[in-house]
């Protein structure tokens, strides 16, 4: 995935990344299974695929702890 496509995920929303997320990971086993009966071209896609999950994954993270960091904030000033 090259920068500027991660920078897009960033600005995404939390229901676009886990469709995306969804295709990845079924796209990440069909991969797995090509590769075990050795019909898969390039070897190095799962490891691609793999990494990507664990992009978005942490994106969706960190957009969960801003929500809720920022609900901890608006319940301390009151």
């Amino acid at each position: 995935m090259k920068k500027n496509q991660i920078t897009d995920l960033h600005q995404q929303t939390s229901a676009e990344l886990k469709k995306q997320l969804d295709a990845l990971e079924k796209e990440l086993t069909k991969a797995r299974l090509q590769l075990a009966a050795q019909k898969l071209e390039n070897i190095s896609t799962p490891d691609r695929l793999r990494k990507d999950v664990a992009r978005i994954k942490t994106i969706l993270r960190e957009k969960e702890l801003a929500a809720v960091t920022k609900d901890q904030s608006v319940d301390t000033k009151k």
